[in-house]
């Protein structure tokens, strides 16, 4: 598959932004992401307990 210029350009620059951002930023973004997946997950076990014993 070939890609064309313009995407190619577009994807070169989301690599280097991607590259240089802080790392810390992303350390932060993946706790985010673990905390908001934990807490669903953990809301849709005790929905369930709830419904089953209530």
């Amino acid at each position: 598959m070939s890609l064309s210029p313009r995407l190619q350009v577009l994807l070169l620059i989301v690599e280097v932004f991607w590259i240089t951002l802080d790392q810390e930023t992303h350390s932060s973004v993946i706790k985010l992401g673990i905390e908001f997946i934990i807490n669903q997950f953990s809301t849709k076990i005790l929905t369930s307990i709830l419904f089953r014993y209530a």
